[in-house]
């Protein structure tokens, strides 16, 4: 049987890989994309981690997988800090598997596995998943690369051994069909280096691209392969504020701790924490606890009071996009007219509004929100509390997240891949497969295609939805939340 390679890059975005392309600085990504397809790739709205690997793993939207951001809603207006074993959908490798198609996976980001046949399986970024049929060799020195770090020889060192981990089973273990390598590492140096040291980030991609040669010359050079992104990265320079806005039209109450904490105590914070401002969330949180003033155990509570709130926002950053939950239903279209007609310079603040249900179907579609927003390309959207708090426009510099990453593939012919839901089916497809018969239709190839056989795959293993506090801490330092 024919192989496959796949490869996924976390938050690498289109616009600056073809740049550095083009200035000579990835000469290996150049030569191997040189005669393929290679192209910008929609993500999932919202353009966020757990979203859209989820999403490119099993072919379904938010509305079937249960995730669509960094936090769950639960009933209680709390929320839970969303990992891998919240995803009860099956991912491609275990179809694959369940065909008798081996695979290997390394490092792809909030993965999962509960499948130990015909799969080696070594955990992502955010996946509460234990290594499966891993050589003991390698479970010594397998390590995720850490949210923190800010040296280049660090960044070096976890490229590195991601790599190296995957030329050892890749010449020990010949007879896989689907190799799947994963990697964090880019993202987190747009996250922690943009402003405190930018050019090391060409650096981290120089050497990524002198690595990924190494590993490619290990492999057969016309192999069919998937080289994809799960969304952009761009640094911006306006913020708009939705909490300020929402506060400003009387929709969006605050917390009273929170309050007290704003307007009694600012100027204390000032001057005792000043190293610290914009204060943040986490630091906010623990303000309040060295005061004795109870925070709740759920994250986002200290936000918002969002039970006697008309409207409050998802409290998850994601580039110029954010959702909204609408309490009062009764003020749903004003809301909508209020936000379209809002201008800053005489341009729109608001570039699209989504409904839910115009993106979202399945079992979780009603604990989404009501309705997501598209800022102009030149906004941040903020959900937070800052020291500028009260300014619905202000100036920032941010590296966030965007709505294009980018794809290259050599596959067979017929097969296209133009968002990144399109990554499981081509999947499927290139290895004749059943798709699943709840797959989302609107899938490239299956909205094209007539010959597509579908199946109901049984899925009986239950994961664990406790919180890992790795997970948290990595959060926490990239700024998600």
């Amino acid at each position: 049987m024919e192989k496959l390679l796949v490869v996924g890059i976390d938050g690498i975005s289109y616009t600056r890989l073809k740049k550095l392309i083009k200035n000579g600085k990835l000469p290996n990504i150049k030569n191997f994309f040189s005669d393929k397809t290679y192209q910008p790739l929609k993500s999932t709205i919202l353009p966020t981690t757990p979203v859209a690997w989820t999403t490119s793993y099993t072919g379904k939207n938010p509305g079937k997988t249960g995730l669509y951001g960094f936090l769950k809603k639960t009933s209680d207006y709390a929320w839970e800090i969303v990992n891998s074993s919240y995803n009860k959908e099956l991912t491609i490798w275990e179809i694959l598997s369940m065909n008798n198609i081996k695979s290997i996976v390394i490092g792809m980001p909030i993965s999962k596995c509960f499948h130990d046949k015909n799969i080696i399986f070594l955990p992502g970024k955010f996946s509460k998943n234990k290594m499966i049929n891993v050589p003991p060799e390698i479970k010594k020195i397998y390590k995720l690369c850490p949210s923190n770090i800010w040296d280049y020889k660090e960044y070096k060192y976890y490229i590195d051994l991601r790599f190296s981990v995957a030329e050892y089973l890749l010449k020990n273990f010949e007879n896989w069909n689907a190799f799947f390598l994963g990697f964090e590492h880019l993202e987190i140096a747009h996250h922690n280096l943009f402003d405190k040291a930018p050019q090391i980030i060409d650096k981290v991609y120089e050497f990524f691209d002198k690595r990924l040669g190494i590993f490619l010359s290990q492999i057969d050079s016309n192999i069919d392969f998937i080289f994809y992104s799960d969304h952009g990265h761009k640094l911006y320079k306006k913020s708009f504020n939705i909490t300020s806005f929402l506060y400003k039209e009387k929709l969006l109450k605050i917390n009273k701790k929170r309050k007290i904490l704003y307007n009694g105590f600012l100027k204390k914070i000032k001057t005792i924490f000043k190293p610290l401002i914009p204060i943040s969330f986490y630091s906010s949180i623990k303000y309040l606890k060295k005061n004795n003033m109870k925070s709740s155990d759920k994250l986002i509570e200290t936000l918002y009071d969002q039970k006697n709130s008309k409207v409050y926002p998802y409290n998850n950053t994601s580039g110029n996009f954010i959702g909204i939950y609408i309490n009062d239903i009764s003020i749903k279209d004003k809301l909508i007219e209020k936000l379209k007609t809002l201008r800053y310079m005489n341009k729109k603040v608001i570039k699209q509004i989504y409904k839910k249900e115009d993106l979202y179907n399945g079992t979780y579609k009603d604990e989404i929100f009501d309705l997501i927003l598209e800022a102009d390309e030149n906004f941040f959207i903020d959900p937070n509390i800052h020291n500028t708090f009260y300014k619905v426009i202000s100036n920032t510099n941010i590296s966030q997240h965007e709505l294009l990453g980018f794809v290259a593939y050599n596959l067979p012919n017929q097969i296209k891949i133009e968002s990144i839901k399109d990554i499981f089916s081509a999947i499927l497809y290139k290895f004749n497969i059943n798709f699943p018969d709840d797959i989302d239709k609107d899938c490239y190839i299956c909205s094209k295609f007539k010959n597509i056989s579908y199946h109901t795959y049984s899925n009986k293993e239950i994961a664990t939805s406790k919180e890992n506090d790795n997970i948290y801490k990595s959060l926490k330092q990239l700024g998600y939340i």
